[in-house]
């Protein structure tokens, strides 16, 4: 039997970006708001890297009608945002 791999710790943007289900240049904006712990930049500031493991514990503390709040409003914004580039298209 083949040995279970640990899921890997410290995570890039591009992976954290997959990891968390959003845009790469969403991630600064998250950090700010509190939704997401600050990436380590102990491999400098072009190289930050976000710890998987703070960010399950932050996501494990939302309730979950909390995490579907946050959802709409994200969905709300989208849908605002899309009727507002089709109405400067006609």
């Amino acid at each position: 039997m083949a040995p279970m791999l640990e899921p890997q710790r410290w995570l890039g943007p591009e992976q954290t970006a997959t990891y968390v289900s959003c845009r790469v240049d969403h991630l600064p904006r998250l950090v700010r708001s509190g939704k997401l712990p600050p990436p380590s930049l102990h491999l400098g500031p072009r190289s930050p890297r976000y710890d998987r493991l703070r960010i399950d514990a932050m996501f494990g503390t939302a309730a979950a009608s909390e995490v579907d709040a946050i959802k709409e409003a994200a969905r709300a914004r989208l849908r605002a945002r899309l009727q507002g580039r089709q109405a400067q298209a006609r």
